[in-house]
């Protein structure tokens, strides 16, 4: 065993162990055989009688430090070509089989990098416990994922801890100064010409601070009244690289869908005329901004946000960008289903439709324009019928979708 002392301090100081192979061959004194790395191997998987037994008995290979293990699998990966598959397999599923925590999640990975290298054959693969945990995420991440609002959708941060002078830039949080004068400024405003004023400033603050959507997150326009807000909508313009080339989005977002994704009652005229106006412009911004986030609203689509999507769709939509929404929302897969929203509306959004008689409804007008749906949407329409039936029965609305649906597919 002592001859191999100066490879085990090697492998435990270099910080590049794939480059141990050149330094075994020639400076180290070991047995003699093909390659050094084969008889490391056969000497990892030795058995160690100073042990109790177990089953499977215990190797050399678990009484080494898990810095060394991790180096020595990384060692091994580098001539994994010379040795025998039958042993190098006996490492590494010994590894990936072991019960949670019996080896440190780095030996895990290189001993699933070791199995990766081998000819696949059949009936033989890591553990699927092991390839069912691998990409978790750490206990205690879970905990706060559960607990908190997150910022990202793939980062359980609570968006609340995240401090905005970080995310705006400005060393000295002036730009979050301004965002919230800003944000008292809308909310008080009670004229044509302040609402004007404050749309300026706060076009100019989102090109000053580089990040347009985190400047919108602050100062929260969505909470003014109807009039500041049609204003805002008419004014704002985000077009620069402070958008990240989805300013009309960010405006409809945070303008006008926070005063949908609430709605009980149908919309002032005023704002939905400011609102169809910038659709008309933006229509692409429209079907991601408004139409997305709204029809996979947690709670469902209602009569009044129908009746706003209706109009949206009529008067506003091409029929290519209505046969895109269809298709998106019936048959996209998951990264197609994420809509444009302000972190602070994204708990209100879900991934997966609810059907209701409003998103009939609004799919009934939608055939009535004669969209062309692609056979994928038509399948999947055909199947959302005759699962739904029975929980829709006595609906006048399901019925005529239903009815139309069929006359389409004859025709």
């Amino acid at each position: 065993m002592e001859q191999w002392l100066p490879l085990f301090r090697h492998l435990l100081a270099s910080p590049a162990p794939n480059a141990a192979a050149a330094f075994s061959s020639g400076g180290v004194d070991c047995p003699s055989s093909p390659h050094p790395a084969v008889a490391l191997l056969r000497i990892l998987l030795s058995p160690v009688p100073t042990l109790p037994a177990s089953d499977p008995p215990a190797i050399l290979f678990q009484t080494l430090p898990p810095l060394v293990q991790s180096q020595a699998l990384s060692f091994l990966s580098s001539s994994a070509g010379l040795l025998d598959p039958a042993l190098v397999r006996s490492l590494a599923t010994r590894v990936l089989s072991s019960p949670p925590g019996g080896y440190d999640f780095w030996v895990c990975r290189g001993a699933r990098h070791l199995l990766d290298g081998l000819p696949r054959r059949g009936g033989v693969d890591a553990p699927g416990e092991f390839l069912d945990g691998f990409h978790e995420p750490p206990p205690w991440l879970k905990e706060a994922a559960a607990r908190a609002h997150p910022a990202l959708p793939w980062l359980p941060l609570d968006w609340g801890t995240v401090k905005a002078s970080s995310v705006c830039g400005g060393r000295d949080g002036s730009t979050e100064l301004k965002a919230l004068a800003l944000q008292k400024e809308i909310l008080v405003s009670e004229s044509i010409l302040g609402a004007h004023r404050a749309a300026k400033d706060l076009q100019e603050l989102c090109v000053e601070s580089g990040n347009a959507e985190a400047v919108l997150s602050i100062v929260q326009p969505w909470k003014a009244d109807d009039d500041t807000v049609r204003v805002l909508l008419s004014s704002l313009v985000l077009e620069g690289d402070e958008t990240h080339g989805k300013g009309p989005a960010l405006v409809l977002c945070s303008l006008f869908l926070p005063k949908l994704l609430d709605l009980q009652r149908p919309v002032s005229s005023v704002l939905l005329s400011a609102a169809l106006d910038l659709c008309k412009r933006h229509p692409a911004a429209a079907l991601e901004a408004v139409l997305f986030p709204l029809v996979l609203r947690k709670e469902g689509l209602n009569v009044p946000q129908c009746d706003v999507l209706t109009r949206i769709v009529k008067d506003c939509m091409h029929p290519l960008h209505v046969t895109a929404f269809c298709h998106r929302l019936l048959s996209g897969d998951e990264r197609e289903m994420r809509p444009v929203c302000m972190p602070e509306h994204r708990g209100n959004i879900g991934s997966d439709v609810i059907w209701t008689e409003s998103l009939f409804a609004l799919l009934y007008s939608i055939l009535n324009q004669d969209i062309c749906l692609t056979t994928s949407t038509t399948e999947k329409l055909v199947s959302v019928i005759d699962e739904m039936a029975s929980n829709f029965s006595r609906s006048l609305k399901f019925g005529n979708f239903s009815a139309l649906l069929r006359l389409e597919m004859w025709a």
